[in-house]
């Protein structure tokens, strides 16, 4: 369930974000192949009666993540309503480093693993996109720039 984040008013712009506890691999070149995984995984999530449409924090040869996200001066929180950043921007989630690392699935349960993202720190594919055989790799108890980029080793799970 997610929660609303303290000192919200309504009609405000958040963004929501969790590690699906499902398992794909990174091999589709196709962005809407991550996004429908994602959607999947959320098991039709709403926030406050609405229905959510999720979009993967991803990078493939032809979309790249900060794209795909959008730039946005709305705050991105986890589902338990921690702060995660306060923009989808450059200056905010893909600035080099986040508040709190994205390691929470939708029920808010910590999650601790490698997640595929084919995404450097900047929020772009270059160095491994998705569909990549060596496709980059994130974090999920990091905030630094490893948070979406903390390798290239195909996460074991």
């Amino acid at each position: 369930m997610l929660q609303t984040p303290p000192g919200l008013n309504p009609g405000d712009s958040l963004r929501f974000v969790y590690v699906t506890d499902g398992i794909r691999d990174a091999t589709s070149a196709d962005i809407s192949d991550y996004d429908s995984f994602v959607n999947v995984q959320a098991g039709g999530a709403t926030y406050n009666g609405a229905a959510i449409t999720w979009l993967a924090i991803g990078s493939t040869p032809s979309v790249d993540a900060i794209d795909h996200v959008g730039q946005a001066n709305a705050p991105v929180y986890l589902p338990d309503g921690t702060l995660i950043t306060g923009t989808t921007t450059a200056a905010g989630l893909w600035s080099g480093a986040i508040v709190q690392a994205i390691n929470l699935d939708l029920a808010a349960n910590p999650v601790v693993i490698f997640v595929w993202t084919g995404t450097n720190p900047f929020g772009t594919g270059f160095g491994g996109a998705l569909g990549n055989p060596r496709a980059l790799t994130g974090a999920s108890t990091d905030t630094a720039g490893s948070w979406v980029a903390s390798g290239r080793t195909p996460p074991a799970t």
